[in-house]
């Protein structure tokens, strides 16, 4: 996170506290640490989803965004073997749709894993 500080004290540019918020909202996830993880780790990375608990997992660092996918999806799908998983992000892009109210469990797993 000390890099963040550094990039911010120069006016460059780096994830900022509100997209923590708009993330987590977006994920329907209390797991501020999670998210703070994600957007600070390297490109290329991604973020799976479990379709039924809402289960995170994210992956990072990878040579190339199909990697990144790739590996967020057998990680989501190794953890949650019963459960559909579909990717929510890739890098810094939305690409999933939020989660209902009703498709959300209240404090939902997530579990931070790195790349290769």
């Amino acid at each position: 996170m000390e890099l963040d500080s550094f990039l911010r004290f120069r006016k460059l540019p780096t994830w900022q506290p509100r997209d923590v918020e708009a993330l987590l909202e977006k994920l329907s996830s209390k797991n501020r640490d999670f998210v703070e993880k994600y957007l600070a780790a390297p490109s290329q990375r991604a973020i799976a989803r479990s379709t039924t608990s809402n289960h995170l997992y994210m992956s990072w660092g990878f040579a190339t965004i199909e990697l990144a996918r790739t590996r967020a999806l057998e990680g989501c799908r190794k953890q949650k073997p019963d459960e559909a998983c579909v990717l929510v992000m890739e890098d810094d892009r939305w690409i999933g749709n939020e989660v209902t109210e009703q498709s959300a469990v209240a404090g939902s797993a997530a579990t931070p894993k790195s790349g290769p």
